[in-house]
C-alpha cells in the first residue's frame, strides 16, 4: 500500500502545483503587457522625437537655402561700394577735364587706377604681364604670331591686355603677341630672279 501512496502523493503535488503555474503564468503575461506597453510608449516617444528632427533638419535646409541665395544675391555688395567712389571721381574728372590741361587729366587718370588696384588688391585681384614671359597656354591667349630674330621661339613679345588673377585663379588670360622663328627663304627677294 506504500506504493499506491507514493503515485496518489504525486498526483496531488501536481494537483497543487498547477494553480501555482497560472499564477506564474498570470504574472508573466502582466510582466510582458506591461513591457509592451512601455516599449509602445517609447516607440512613441521616440516617434516623436524622430519627427521634431526631421522638421528641425528641414527648416535648417531652408534656412540655408535662403542664406546662400541671398550671399549669392549680395556677394558683390563689398566691391560695390568700393568702386562707387571710383566712379564718382571719373565723373569728376570729366567735369574737371573740360577746363584742365592734358598732364592734370593724365595724372587724375592715373590716380583713378591706382585706386582700382587699391580696391583689387583688397579682394585679391592682381593682374600679372606676360611680357617675357614664355607662352602659356593656360594663362596666355595669342592673338598673333610675329617672326623674329631677337627673341625665342614662343616668347611672348608684346602684351594687348594683362592677365587678371582672382586668388590664384585665372580670370582673364592675358593677350599677347607671341614670338615664331624666322622662316628661311632661301636667300630668294621675291622679285623672281
Amino acid at each position: 500500500m506504500h506504493q499506491n501512496d507514493s503515485p496518489t502523493h504525486e498526483i496531488d503535488t501536481e494537483n497543487e502545483e498547477i494553480p501555482a503555474d497560472e499564477t506564474v503564468e498570470k504574472t508573466s503575461t502582466d510582466d510582458l503587457l506591461a513591457r509592451l506597453e512601455e516599449a509602445e510608449k517609447k516607440e512613441r516617444e521616440n516617434e516623436d522625437k524622430l519627427l521634431r528632427i526631421y522638421a528641425e533638419f528641414e527648416n535648417y535646409k531652408k534656412r540655408i537655402a535662403k542664406e546662400k541665395t541671398e550671399f549669392i544675391e549680395f556677394a558683390h555688395e563689398n566691391f560695390i561700394k568700393e568702386v562707387i567712389p571710383i566712379i564718382d571721381n571719373l565723373e569728376r574728372s570729366i567735369d574737371h577735364g573740360e577746363h584742365a590741361d592734358k598732364d592734370s587729366i593724365i595724372q587724375g587718370i592715373k590716380m583713378i587706377l591706382d585706386q582700382f588696384f587699391k580696391i583689387f588688391s583688397q579682394f585679391d585681384i592682381f593682374p600679372f604681364s606676360a611680357l617675357g614671359e614664355k607662352f602659356d597656354p593656360k594663362r596666355h591667349e595669342a592673338i598673333m604670331h610675329i617672326e623674329s630674330s631677337d627673341h625665342e621661339e614662343n616668347t611672348v613679345i608684346s602684351e594687348t591686355q594683362k592677365g587678371y588673377v582672382y586668388k590664384h585663379k585665372l580670370l582673364r588670360p592675358a593677350m599677347v603677341v607671341v614670338s615664331k622663328t624666322v622662316q628661311d627663304n632661301g636667300g630668294d627677294s621675291g622679285n623672281g630672279t
